[in-house]
Protein backbone atom coordinates (compact mmCIF):
# COMPACT_ATOMS: atom_id res chain seq x y z
CA UNK A 1 0.00 0.00 0.00
CA UNK A 2 1.22 3.46 -0.83
CA UNK A 3 2.74 5.25 2.13
CA UNK A 4 1.06 8.62 2.36
CA UNK A 5 3.51 11.07 3.89
CA UNK A 6 3.20 14.78 3.19
CA UNK A 7 6.75 16.00 2.71
CA UNK A 8 6.30 19.47 4.14
CA UNK A 9 5.74 17.92 7.58
CA UNK A 10 8.90 18.53 9.51
CA UNK A 11 8.71 15.58 11.93
CA UNK A 12 6.47 14.18 14.61
CA UNK A 13 4.90 17.11 16.45
CA UNK A 14 6.57 18.20 19.65
CA UNK A 15 4.44 19.79 22.39
CA UNK A 16 5.82 20.86 25.75
CA UNK A 17 3.01 21.07 28.33
CA UNK A 18 3.19 23.92 30.84
CA UNK A 19 2.46 22.81 34.36
CA UNK A 20 0.98 25.23 36.85
CA UNK A 21 1.92 24.67 40.47
CA UNK A 22 0.71 26.61 43.52
CA UNK A 23 3.18 27.01 46.38
CA UNK A 24 2.68 24.55 49.20
CA UNK A 25 1.76 26.34 52.38
CA UNK A 26 2.86 24.44 55.46
CA UNK A 27 0.63 25.19 58.42
CA UNK A 28 2.07 24.67 61.88
CA UNK A 29 -0.07 23.03 64.51
CA UNK A 30 0.01 24.81 67.89
CA UNK A 31 2.51 23.31 70.31
CA UNK A 32 1.16 20.95 72.90
CA UNK A 33 1.26 22.03 76.54
CA UNK A 34 4.63 21.51 78.10
CA UNK A 35 5.08 18.08 79.64
CA UNK A 36 8.20 16.11 80.42
CA UNK A 37 7.46 13.26 78.02
CA UNK A 38 5.37 15.09 75.41
CA UNK A 39 6.76 14.74 71.85
CA UNK A 40 7.45 17.83 69.83
CA UNK A 41 4.62 18.99 67.57
CA UNK A 42 4.94 18.10 63.86
CA UNK A 43 4.02 20.24 60.85
CA UNK A 44 0.77 19.57 59.01
CA UNK A 45 1.11 18.01 55.53
CA UNK A 46 1.68 20.48 52.71
CA UNK A 47 -1.33 21.41 50.61
CA UNK A 48 -1.46 19.42 47.36
CA UNK A 49 -0.23 21.12 44.21
CA UNK A 50 -2.81 22.47 41.80
CA UNK A 51 -3.55 20.12 38.88
CA UNK A 52 -1.62 20.70 35.67
CA UNK A 53 -3.33 22.84 33.07
CA UNK A 54 -4.50 20.66 30.19
CA UNK A 55 -2.32 20.99 27.08
CA UNK A 56 -3.94 21.25 23.64
CA UNK A 57 -3.62 18.16 21.46
CA UNK A 58 -0.43 18.10 19.42
CA UNK A 59 -2.18 16.75 16.34
CA UNK A 60 -5.79 17.02 15.27
CA UNK A 61 -7.61 15.79 12.17
CA UNK A 62 -11.05 16.49 10.77
CA UNK A 63 -12.75 15.34 7.58
CA UNK A 64 -14.69 17.61 5.26
CA UNK A 65 -16.28 15.73 2.40
CA UNK A 66 -13.42 13.90 0.70
CA UNK A 67 -10.69 16.06 2.26
CA UNK A 68 -8.91 15.63 5.59
CA UNK A 69 -7.44 18.63 7.42
CA UNK A 70 -4.60 17.82 9.83
CA UNK A 71 -3.07 20.39 12.18
CA UNK A 72 0.07 19.99 14.28
CA UNK A 73 2.87 21.97 15.95
CA UNK A 74 6.26 21.40 14.26
CA UNK A 75 9.27 20.79 16.52
CA UNK A 76 10.64 24.02 17.95
CA UNK A 77 7.63 26.03 16.79
CA UNK A 78 4.90 27.73 18.78
CA UNK A 79 2.26 28.03 16.07
CA UNK A 80 0.11 25.28 14.65
CA UNK A 81 0.51 24.31 11.00
CA UNK A 82 -2.26 22.75 8.94
CA UNK A 83 -2.55 20.83 5.69
CA UNK A 84 -5.37 19.22 3.72
CA UNK A 85 -5.14 16.02 1.72
CA UNK A 86 -7.25 13.64 -0.31
CA UNK A 87 -6.41 10.02 -1.02
CA UNK A 88 -6.59 9.21 -4.73
CA UNK A 89 -8.38 5.91 -5.36
CA UNK A 90 -8.50 3.64 -8.40
CA UNK A 91 -11.64 1.95 -9.76
CA UNK A 92 -11.31 -0.74 -7.09
CA UNK A 93 -11.18 1.87 -4.33
CA UNK A 94 -7.52 1.14 -3.69
CA UNK A 95 -5.17 4.07 -2.86
CA UNK A 96 -2.81 5.02 -5.68
CA UNK A 97 -1.64 8.42 -4.44
CA UNK A 98 -2.54 11.56 -2.58
CA UNK A 99 -3.08 15.19 -3.43
CA UNK A 100 -2.61 17.86 -0.81
CA UNK A 101 -2.23 21.54 0.00
CA UNK A 102 -0.05 23.05 2.69
CA UNK A 103 2.94 25.19 3.56
CA UNK A 104 5.89 24.88 5.91
CA UNK A 105 5.04 28.18 7.64
CA UNK A 106 3.00 31.31 7.10
CA UNK A 107 5.85 33.10 5.36
CA UNK A 108 5.98 30.58 2.53
CA UNK A 109 3.51 30.26 -0.34
CA UNK A 110 0.89 27.54 -0.41
CA UNK A 111 1.98 24.42 -2.30
CA UNK A 112 0.03 21.81 -4.22
CA UNK A 113 1.73 18.45 -3.82
CA UNK A 114 0.97 15.08 -5.39
CA UNK A 115 2.53 11.83 -4.24
CA UNK A 116 2.32 8.60 -6.23
CA UNK A 117 4.11 5.25 -6.34
CA UNK A 118 7.58 5.12 -7.86
CA UNK A 119 6.54 3.42 -11.10
CA UNK A 120 6.28 6.69 -13.00
CA UNK A 121 7.92 8.41 -15.93
CA UNK A 122 9.38 11.38 -14.08
CA UNK A 123 10.47 13.17 -17.26
CA UNK A 124 6.79 13.92 -17.98
CA UNK A 125 4.91 16.02 -15.42
CA UNK A 126 1.76 14.83 -13.74
CA UNK A 127 -1.33 16.75 -14.85
CA UNK A 128 -4.28 18.10 -12.90
CA UNK A 129 -7.31 18.81 -15.09
CA UNK A 130 -9.76 21.20 -13.48
CA UNK A 131 -11.27 23.63 -15.98
CA UNK A 132 -7.75 23.85 -17.41
CA UNK A 133 -4.72 21.58 -17.34
CA UNK A 134 -2.00 22.28 -14.78
CA UNK A 135 1.39 20.60 -15.15
CA UNK A 136 2.91 19.27 -11.92
CA UNK A 137 6.63 18.53 -12.44
CA UNK A 138 8.13 15.65 -10.51
CA UNK A 139 10.71 17.03 -8.10
CA UNK A 140 11.69 14.04 -5.98
CA UNK A 141 11.61 10.25 -5.93
CA UNK A 142 12.71 7.92 -3.16
CA UNK A 143 12.15 4.22 -2.58
CA UNK A 144 8.53 4.74 -1.59
CA UNK A 145 7.02 7.66 -3.49
CA UNK A 146 7.52 10.19 -6.25
CA UNK A 147 6.52 13.77 -5.60
CA UNK A 148 5.18 16.37 -8.01
CA UNK A 149 4.51 19.90 -6.81
CA UNK A 150 3.97 23.55 -7.64
CA UNK A 151 3.76 26.77 -5.67
CA UNK A 152 0.40 28.54 -5.63
CA UNK A 153 1.06 32.28 -5.76
CA UNK A 154 -2.52 33.29 -6.49
CA UNK A 155 -6.06 32.02 -5.86
CA UNK A 156 -6.70 30.54 -9.30
CA UNK A 157 -6.39 26.90 -8.24
CA UNK A 158 -8.44 27.44 -5.10
CA UNK A 159 -11.17 29.12 -7.14
CA UNK A 160 -11.26 26.23 -9.62
CA UNK A 161 -11.85 23.75 -6.83
CA UNK A 162 -14.42 25.91 -5.07
CA UNK A 163 -16.55 26.67 -8.11
CA UNK A 164 -16.59 23.21 -9.68
CA UNK A 165 -19.86 21.30 -9.14
CA UNK A 166 -19.48 18.51 -6.58
CA UNK A 167 -20.74 15.91 -9.06
CA UNK A 168 -17.97 16.81 -11.53
CA UNK A 169 -14.60 15.64 -10.17
CA UNK A 170 -11.37 16.83 -11.66
CA UNK A 171 -8.76 14.44 -13.05
CA UNK A 172 -5.21 13.69 -12.02
CA UNK A 173 -3.02 11.84 -14.51
CA UNK A 174 0.57 10.74 -14.94
CA UNK A 175 2.48 8.22 -17.04
CA UNK A 176 3.90 5.01 -15.69
CA UNK A 177 7.42 3.83 -16.44
CA UNK A 178 6.21 2.15 -19.64
CA UNK A 179 4.63 5.37 -20.89
CA UNK A 180 0.98 4.42 -20.34
CA UNK A 181 -1.19 7.26 -19.08
CA UNK A 182 -2.98 6.66 -15.76
CA UNK A 183 -5.95 8.88 -14.93
CA UNK A 184 -7.89 9.08 -11.65
CA UNK A 185 -10.68 11.32 -10.32
CA UNK A 186 -10.04 14.11 -7.83
CA UNK A 187 -13.09 14.95 -5.75
CA UNK A 188 -14.03 18.55 -5.02
CA UNK A 189 -16.55 17.60 -2.32
CA UNK A 190 -15.84 19.51 0.86
CA UNK A 191 -12.93 21.45 -0.63
CA UNK A 192 -14.13 24.93 0.32
CA UNK A 193 -14.97 23.95 3.90
CA UNK A 194 -11.66 22.13 4.29
CA UNK A 195 -9.68 25.07 2.90
CA UNK A 196 -11.38 27.50 5.25
CA UNK A 197 -10.78 25.18 8.22
CA UNK A 198 -7.11 24.82 7.28
CA UNK A 199 -6.64 28.58 7.38
CA UNK A 200 -8.74 29.05 10.51
CA UNK A 201 -7.02 26.37 12.58
CA UNK A 202 -3.44 27.32 11.69
CA UNK A 203 -1.66 29.76 13.95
Amino acid sequence: MLMVVILWRLALPLMVAALAFSPASAQQRPAAPAAPAAPAATAAPAAPAAPAAPAPPDRTSAQYGDWVVTCFVPPGATQRNCEMIQTILDSNQQPVGIIGFGRANRDQPMRLIVQVATNVRVAQPAKLSLEADTALPFTLCNRQVCVAEIELRDEVMQRRFRTRPAEQPGQLSWRDAAGAELTFPVSVKGFGTAWDAMGREAG
